[in-house]
C-alpha cells in the first residue's frame, strides 16, 4: 500500500498555537453573538429604514469577526513533491484542504543556528537571502539530525550555523 504523500517533504508546518486558537474561538463566538442579534433585530423589527440602521453595525461587526477568526484558524503548511517537483502550499480548515501548486524556487542551503532563546532552527534557504523556517529543536543534536535529513532528500548542503562568527560547512550522504 502507497501513501500519497510519502513523497513530500514539508518546509513549513503550519500548526497554529494554542493562544491563536483561543483568539480564534473568542472571535468566533463574537461572531455567533452579532449574527444571533442581527437575527433578533430582523424578526422584530419591520422593513424600514430603522431596520437596516438596527442590524448594519452588528452584521458589519460580524464580517469583521469572522475575518479575524478565519485569519487565526486557517493553517498554511508548505512542501515539496519531491516526484513532481512542485512546491505545495496546503490551506487547511478543519478537515478541509485546498492546494496550491507552484514551482520549486532554487534551493540553496540547510542552515542550522541557536537563535537568541538558545532554540535550534532548521532553516531551509532559496534565491539568494530568503528561507523558510523549517521546524525548531532544543537539542542540536536532534535539528542536526533532521537538517541531515531534509539534506539528504534534496541534495543540498548542509551550514552549521550554530556559533556566531563561526560557520562551516558539513559533510553530508547523499540520497540514493
Amino acid at each position: 500500500m502507497s501513501n500519497s504523500h510519502e513523497h513530500e517533504l514539508i518546509v513549513s508546518e503550519g500548526k497554529k498555537s494554542r493562544p491563536e486558537k483561543i483568539i480564534a474561538a473568542f472571535f468566533y463566538t463574537v461572531f455567533f453573538l452579532l449574527v444571533v442579534a442581527v437575527l433578533y433585530n430582523v424578526l422584530i423589527d419591520e422593513s424600514s429604514w430603522v431596520f437596516i440602521q438596527s442590524i448594519y453595525a452588528p452584521l458589519t461587526g460580524a464580517l469583521f469577526c469572522l475575518a479575524f477568526a478565519l485569519n487565526y484558524s486557517i493553517e498554511k503548511t508548505i512542501l515539496i513533491d519531491l516526484k513532481k517537483d512542485k512546491l505545495i502550499y496546503r490551506f487547511s480548515f478543519g478537515p478541509y484542504e485546498h492546494n496550491q501548486f507552484s514551482t520549486v524556487p532554487k534551493l540553496e542551503y540547510v542552515a542550522v543556528f541557536k537563535n537568541i532563546e538558545g532554540i535550534y532552527e532548521v532553516n531551509l534557504w532559496f534565491n539568494g537571502n530568503k528561507h523558510y523556517r523549517m521546524d525548531h529543536f532544543d537539542k542540536s543534536t536532534e535539528a542536526f539530525d533532521f537538517a541531515k535529513v531534509v539534506t539528504s532528500k534534496l541534495n543540498l548542503r548542509l551550514l552549521d550555523a550554530t556559533k556566531k562568527g563561526d560557520t562551516h560547512w558539513i559533510e553530508t550522504v547523499p540520497a540514493n
